[in-house]
């Protein structure tokens, strides 16, 4: 009985192997090739025999996760040296060529650049939301994502046309993207809040002059707060606009370059911050703006 059992699982084990000789599509069975199949086949056989001893020693379900775990790891090294870019889009007309690529994954280590100019416009490892809101002439931009992850996919975009007119260069790229990606673009004019920044107390202010005598600028956010070191208000205002969600103007034309250290507070407790500890006021106002409303069909 236990020679039958023995017959049988072996020849099970290299039945296994045979049946993968088919992944070699191109595979001419009529050739001297045909030598070639226990070599082939020979890593499919171990893997037979591995997987049915530990089906037999430890039951069904080690010797399924012992073939999962060995389809993975084969399956995984395949995609991590395969190419990480996927040709999405490819046109050559009388107007212009356009080609997209989509990377396999977003690595933010990688950098990324963007140029857009009247005939010509390159995205290297840029988003696809960044992308689109530069491409898109408002002041302001919306998305509304229906459709799953098409937002952090990352994409190389290369436009060049025939003809040196930029707002029909974003155009161009706009409308071959919304084909491809399947999303819709709706502009309104909106009302909103703006904040002019003026400096109010210029002792204040200048308490906080930085004494570096470069240009380098240092900006830290984290959880415990705000920290800027040799900064102009310009790009003050950048950091505290992306930070609180709001629309600062800089009013002060102050080309100094200065400290600032903000705790995590509301918008109200900065505006008293910013006038008590470093001179700056903000005035509200409202302006009407253009704002792009971006919708993704799934």
């Amino acid at each position: 009985m236990a020679r039958v059992y023995a017959t049988v699982f072996y020849s099970v084990a290299v039945l296994f192997g045979l049946v993968h000789i088919t992944n070699y599509t191109d595979f001419n069975y009529a050739s001297l090739a045909l030598l070639l199949i226990p070599v082939l086949i020979a890593p499919q056989i171990w893997a037979g025999l591995s997987i049915g001893y530990m089906r037999v020693k430890y039951g069904f379900f080690w010797g399924f996760f012992l073939h999962a775990a060995h389809n993975a790891v084969f399956l995984g090294t395949g995609l991590l040296f395969m190419s990480q870019l996927e040709e999405k889009l490819n046109i050559r007309n009388e107007n212009y060529s356009l080609k997209v690529e989509e990377h396999f994954y977003y690595d933010k280590s990688a950098g990324s650049k963007s140029v857009i100019a009247d005939d010509t416009a390159a995205f290297v490892n840029i988003k696809l939301n960044d992308a689109i809101t530069q491409l898109l002439q408002t002041e302001e931009v919306s998305i509304v994502n229906n459709s799953g992850s098409k937002l952090t996919r990352a994409v190389n975009l290369y436009y060049k046309s025939q003809a040196p007119d930029l707002s029909k260069t974003k155009a161009d790229i706009l409308s071959e993207l919304q084909k491809l990606y399947k999303f819709d673009v709706s502009k309104a004019d909106v009302e909103k809040e703006m904040w002019d920044v003026k400096v109010e107390n210029l002792t204040a202010l200048a308490a906080n002059i930085s004494d570096r005598g470069d240009k380098t600028s240092e900006v830290r956010v984290d959880k415990k707060g705000i920290e800027m070191k040799n900064v102009t208000i310009t790009e003050l205002l950048t950091a505290l606009q992306k930070e609180y969600n709001i629309a600062l103007a800089d009013q002060t034309t102050d080309a100094g370059r200065y400290n600032f250290t903000f705790s995590k507070k509301s918008f109200q407790e900065l505006k008293t911050e910013l006038k008590e500890k470093y001179g700056l006021a903000l005035q509200s106002k409202m302006i009407m703006t253009q704002q792009a409303l971006v919708e993704f069909r799934k």
